[in-house]
C-alpha cells in the first residue's frame, strides 16, 4: 500500500471511497491543478504542485475524503519539514489551503 501512496492506517476508509465518487484529497488536488494550471506561467509549476502533494500529503491523507481532513492531519504533514525545508513547508501549507478551499 505504501508503494501506491496509501497510508495503511487509513486504508479501511480510502480507496474504495474514491471509486465510489467520494472527493478525496488527491482527487480534489488533481482537479484543482487542472482547473488552475492554465493560469500558471509554465507546466513546471503544475508538476511542482503534483510532486509536493504526492510526496507529503498523499501518504498521510491523500485518500481521505476532504471532509475528514482536519488541522491535526495538516500538521502531521507540515511539522516534520517545517525547520528543515521551511520554504517547501510554507508552499505546501498554502497548496493544501487552496485545495481545501476550492
Amino acid at each position: 500500500m505504501k508503494a501506491r501512496g496509501v497510508d495503511p492506517k487509513y486504508h479501511d476508509k480510502t480507496e474504495e471511497q474514491d471509486d465510489a465518487g467520494i472527493w478525496t484529497f488527491n482527487r480534489c488536488a488533481e482537479a484543482y491543478i487542472e482547473a488552475k494550471s492554465h493560469e500558471w506561467k509554465s507546466k513546471k509549476h503544475a508538476e511542482q504542485w503534483r510532486a509536493t502533494i504526492k510526496t507529503y500529503c498523499s501518504p498521510v491523507f491523500g485518500q481521505l475524503p476532504v471532509d475528514q481532513i482536519d488541522v491535526e492531519l495538516v500538521l502531521e504533514v507540515i511539522e516534520p519539514i517545517w525547520y528543515t525545508k521551511t520554504e517547501t513547508a510554507s508552499r505546501l501549507r498554502g497548496r493544501i489551503e487552496n485545495i481545501l478551499s476550492w
